[in-house]
């Protein structure tokens, strides 16, 4: 096993830092334990915009003078919230029309202030690559690799963005997240798709909510929001950094400490309580758009701390974890019905979420005997035990995964901090062969039956539009 550091500092950060001294390099992850199920009811996208935020720079950083736009951000503040409660009471629309010139205004005064892409110029002009950041429903992380010995630059660029960010351009970068959310999901049928999915799949929990914020939410996000999320959620205690690569662990604990253990200690907040019931009957949603026919079949599946886990991963490798699988080769393979077929687990692991199965017809079959086909698979893991040779090729292929993805540094700091922030404990994916391997074939079977009940399944089903099947059908030959 990889050789790691952990420690928690005083004010609840916890540090891992794995040393590798192939090469003058090292690769940085800080994940923060938030994401769209942490967001307040109407204010949903705010974790996926914060994100967008936490690359414009602080006071120090991106500003031609930051007290001259310190005073046109707070005048702006004071204008979008006089907006906001006009348009949520209807009342003086000409009010509201003429408060948006102002804010236009007090916009393009701010944007002469600011040194466009400061922060991410100045970590590529010390040699940083691959700098970027996600958010997911859990979780938040901001990643970059640097040479060795650009590690205290690195410390106080993301010491600095935590702990002074100004939320600049706010609402200029709303237009170009609304803007993502639409090619990403309002004008892409599979989109569509997978968030009327899970929007089906969870009728109480927040993993229901997409990620990038429903839009009607996003465009009314303000930046006072967005501070009073980031001082709530972007707290020490809630906080993980991975470091991995040519590192000294006692003078990188020793940076770590005199740098970002300097942020106040605050708890972290509450995770959401809510617990998805168990579901009572079939659900299924269809989405219709100009594209092909697709599938998707969800099962609620136990939080990734669950002991049927190791046998969850074992099914996921026996179903569709290569070429020998069951769902390739039968359906795509031996029948001819699927163009593709695919099976993960979304969109979290810290509550209850979806085991699910994907797949695209093949013409001239349909969606629904795809479904019929998947279910048959499905049926049979619940009532025969695999064989011994699926279980151990599920297990090499889960250990050859792990390599290939700890091989490299930025994957490794990415699993460190990821198993770490929401499972608090790193070792979890390198322990996990030895779990499947301890299992026998009727183990598995147990766990795909207690998983498996046909009368829980979520469908969600993509389906051209009448007037795009007759346009294909009329052009074929």
């Amino acid at each position: 096993m990889q050789e790691v550091r952990r420690e928690v500092l005083e004010n609840g950060l916890t540090v891992l830092v794995a040393p590798r001294h192939q090469a003058p390099v090292f690769s940085a992850v800080i994940a923060f334990r938030v994401g769209g199920i942490d967001e307040a009811e109407g204010a949903t996208g705010l974790a996926h915009m914060f994100e967008h935020m936490a690359f414009k720079g602080t006071r120090r950083i991106g500003s031609r003078d930051p007290t001259a736009e310190a005073r046109l951000l707070s005048e702006m503040d004071r204008l979008v919230a006089e907006r906001e409660d006009l348009l949520a009471s209807g009342d003086d629309p000409a009010r509201a029309e003429a408060l948006e010139g102002r804010i236009a205004a007090l916009q393009a005064a701010a944007k002469d202030l600011v040194v466009p892409n400061a922060f991410t110029n100045l970590y590529v002009r010390n040699g940083a690559v691959g700098i970027n950041a996600s958010t997911s429903s859990e979780m938040t992380d901001y990643y970059v690799s640097l040479p060795a010995n650009r590690l205290p630059f690195w410390a106080a660029m993301e010491y600095e963005r935590i702990a002074d960010p100004v939320l600049r351009e706010f609402y200029t970068e709303r237009d170009v997240v609304l803007e993502e959310r639409r090619l990403r999901v309002d004008a892409n049928p599979s989109g569509r798709l997978f968030e009327a999915f899970l929007a089906t799949g969870f009728m109480a929990h927040p993993y229901g909510r997409p990620p990038v914020g429903w839009a009607s939410d996003v465009v009314h996000l303000t930046r006072p929001q967005a501070e009073r999320f980031h001082a709530a959620h972007y707290v020490p205690a809630n906080m993980v950094i991975a470091l991995v690569g040519d590192l000294d662990p006692d003078a990188t604990l020793d940076l770590v400490r005199r740098t970002f253990g300097r942020l106040p200690a605050r708890p972290a907040p509450p995770r959401v309580p809510t617990v998805e019931p168990t579901p009572t009957g079939q659900r299924r949603v269809i989405v219709y758009g100009d594209a092909e026919p697709s599938l998707l079949v969800g099962f609620q599946r136990p939080p990734g701390d669950d002991p049927d886990d190791p046998a969850i991963e074992i099914i996921h490798n026996v179903l569709a974890g290569s070429r020998a699988s069951r769902l390739y080769r039968d359906l795509a393979v031996e029948r001819g019905l699927a163009v593709s077929i695919s099976t993960t687990d979304t969109p979290g692991m810290t509550a209850k979420s979806l085991f699910i199965v994907s797949g695209r017809p093949r013409h001239p079959h349909t969606a629904a005997e795809l479904e019929d086909a998947i279910l048959e698979e499905l049926a049979r893991l619940t009532t025969e035990p695999v064989t011994e040779a699926e279980r151990q090729r599920a297990v090499n292929l889960i250990e050859s995964a792990l390599i290939h993805t700890a091989e490299g540094n930025s994957g490794l700091a990415q699993m460190l901090a990821r198993y770490e922030a929401l499972m608090g404990n790193w070792r979890y994916p390198f322990a996990l062969p030895e779990k499947m391997a301890a299992l026998s074939g009727e183990d598995v079977r147990a766990a795909a039956a207690r998983l498996f009940v046909p009368e829980h399944r979520i469908v969600g089903e993509l389906r051209r539009t009448p007037e795009a099947a007759d346009a294909t059908q009329a052009a074929a030959p």
